[in-house]
Order: structure tokens, then sequence, then C-alpha cells
């Protein structure tokens, strides 16, 4: 195994931050340095840490960029939360690669995001896709993690559910592919770490469960009848733009919404267990972690 440095780009977020306590619980920072890329440096409390580099990078500003990654041969680039449908994340990441391929790192594994069925529009999977073919183009080696939905973004309607015993969502009752965030952190780290990793893409999921199957689970977990009720894409929007959402952001949302309920996400596969040699958590097991 190589011992140059491994570095993490986004490593203040929680999927960085998972991912980093994964390593140190493994004594990586140990064996190589660990340089963490981001843009807030002071949410990362630590002090001193044998082997750990923290350094300041802003992908909305590739002279930032230069310092932050020398020296690493391989990085983790965990794609940034921009969902507003202006293209800024896609030029973010192509600042992070440029910056990378100017840096001499040779592997990059990019976190992206499951590509939808049928053709059917994803805002969030576009910008994904495009950044996987500045991969393609650049000449660096890449490893593509396609993951699906956190399960963490069903936590608004499971509060609405504990609350009221009835949840709302805008699409249907199509079946739709989730993840926990901490086996992507698991994911995201053996791909980090194996060198010879094969093939370049990935696309991983859990189990894929449809509104009603929540109903479902949550009426056994909590043992009393939880009531699911499907409004429109339409209706989702206007109650975004009410709650104090950006329109633009209330259109992207509606959407994917609609997407979704045509079944752009009925999508699982059995990649989780081939990258990890473990199966991910449950949709119950999520419900029950809470």
């Amino acid at each position: 195994m190589s011992h140059s440095p491994l570095l993490i780009s986004g490593a203040s977020g929680r999927l960085g931050q998972n991912v980093f306590q994964i390593l140190l619980q493994h004594n990586v920072h140990l064996q190589r340095p660990l340089i963490l890329a981001t843009r807030t440096p002071e949410k990362l409390a630590i002090d001193r840490l044998p082997g750990v580099d923290v350094r300041q990078a802003d992908f909305d500003h590739p002279e930032s960029l230069k310092h932050p990654f020398l020296g690493a041969k391989r990085m983790l680039l965990i794609s940034t939360n921009v969902v507003d449908g202006s293209g800024r994340r896609v030029q973010q990441h192509r600042h992070a690669i440029e910056a990378a391929l100017h840096a001499g790192i040779e592997h990059v594994v990019y976190t992206s995001f499951i590509q939808p069925l049928h053709g059917l529009p994803l805002p969030p999977a576009s910008d994904h896709l495009a950044t996987e073919r500045l991969l393609e183009q650049s000449g660096l080696r890449y490893t593509c993690l396609r993951f699906a939905f956190y399960y963490d973004m069903l936590l608004p309607m499971i509060t609405q559910a504990f609350a009221t015993g009835e949840f709302s969502a805008a699409i249907a009752n199509a079946a739709t592919a989730y993840i926990a965030r901490e086996d992507c952190a698991v994911a995201a780290t053996r791909a980090l770490l194996a060198e010879d990793l094969e093939p370049a893409i990935f696309t991983l999921t859990g189990e894929t469960f449809s509104m009603q199957t929540l109903a479902d689970t949550l009426t056994a977990v909590l043992n009393r009848r939880i009531t699911y009720l499907g409004i429109s894409p339409v209706q989702k929007r206007q109650a975004l733009i009410e709650s104090g959402w950006p329109p633009p952001v209330a259109e992207v949302l509606m959407g994917i919404d609609q997407a979704l309920s045509q079944g752009a996400l009925d999508i699982e596969t059995g990649d989780y267990k081939q990258l990890t040699g473990q199966s991910p958590r449950s949709l119950h097991d999520f419900i029950t972690q809470q």
C-alpha cells in the first residue's frame, strides 16, 4: 500500500467527517498523512492530531485550491451541496478537478448520484453526470460512487408522523432507492483506500420502498397507526415557498418529486455489498436508530 497522503475535500461536512472518523478508527493517519480540505476549517475541532493536516479550500475560488491539494495522490471529492439548478455546482467541481490535475493527484473518488431510469430528468443527477464526464475527460483515474438518496431525507416525514400520526409526500406510491449516510461513508472510505478498485462506477443503494411501506414500517415500530397522505408536486412546491424556501429551490424539489412519482429511482443493486463486503442498513434499522 502506498504511503502518500490521502485528501478528503469537503471534510467539514457530515459525510466528510464520517469518512475521517472511520480512517481514525483504523489508525490510517499513523500510516499515511491525511489532508482535510474544507471551506470552513473552524468546523473541524482537531488540535495537532499526528498525521492530519487541515487546509482551507473554496471551490468557488480556484486560486484557493493550489496549495491544499499538493502532496496527495488519492482524493475523495465530496460533491458540493448547491442544488439551485444554476450550474454552479458543476463549475465548482470543474475547479476541483483542474486543481487535482495541477497538484499531481492520480486518482479521484467522486461522490456522485444515482442516475434515473426511463430518461426522466432529475436535477441533481444532471449535475453529477456532468461532473463524471469532466473526470472522464480529465485523464485522471477515477471511481464514481453513485449514491441513492440518504435516509436522512425521510426525517421531516418521520418527525411529522411522530407528532401527528400522519405524513405527506409528493411521489405517489412509487418505490425509491435510499441508503444510510453512514454506509456511504464506509463505501467512500473503502474506495479511497482500494488502489486496485474496479469497476469505475458503483451504484450504491439500500432497499427500495414506497411511502406506504414507510407508513407501514412506522406503524410497526411505533405500535400505532401512521397514515400516508399523497399530495401533488405542485402542492409541495407551494408549501415549500410558503414556508420560506426560495422559489428556484422549490422548483428543483418539485421536479425531483415529479420524476420520483414516475419511478425514476426504483433501482436496487448489490454494488454496496460488492464494494464493502457488508449489507446496507435497512429502513427498519434507520427508523429504530432515530
